[in-house]
């Protein structure tokens, strides 16, 4: 992914885009991951000796979605090693340190009312794995976030 594509908001609420400012982008098995529906939480149910079966209760307002953990797999690219320790540094510094962040893919933007809107991902960071070390101007690291509550992807910055 070039730039302009990924995006994560900072402190001051702004969005900064993660291949300019970090020379990161998403793997090219990330979207689809990024794009899996989430899961369904379990329904109410109760098992009685005194019946068969066991007792589902159904909502009339539908199921509610449960939280999941993402894999995402990044590339970091950079022209110099001490560019690369500079911008990995930077991010985990602005981004990860944080624990929580915002995160956009502009290939799901979409219009509403002749306004440009994205699809919000609220993500909490669990841990980073890396797959490989610096070689030949790339890293390639596995970030496992945390979407707590999938339906909250509006454009407000509230969680």
């Amino acid at each position: 992914m070039p730039a302009n594509e990924l995006f994560f908001r900072v402190n001051n609420g702004n969005w900064i885009d993660a291949y300019t400012n970090y020379g990161i982008s998403l793997d090219d098995t990330a979207m689809s991951k990024i794009m899996t529906p989430a899961p369904n939480k379990s329904p109410v149910e109760n098992k009685s000796d005194l019946e068969h079966g066991k007792r589902v209760v159904r909502s009339t307002s539908g199921v509610k979605k449960d939280e999941r953990n993402l894999s995402l797999t990044l590339n970091m690219t950079a022209s110099s090693m001490a560019t690369f320790l500079t911008n990995y540094g930077k991010f985990c510094t602005e981004i990860l340190d944080k624990g929580f962040f915002d995160m956009y893919v502009s290939h799901q933007d979409y219009t509403e009312n002749n306004q440009t809107k994205h699809v919000i991902y609220r993500l909490t960071y669990i841990d980073c794995n890396q797959y490989r070390e610096f070689m030949f101007g790339i890293g390639k690291y596995t970030l496992n976030v945390n979407e707590p509550d999938p339906t909250n992807r509006g454009m407000t910055s509230s969680w």
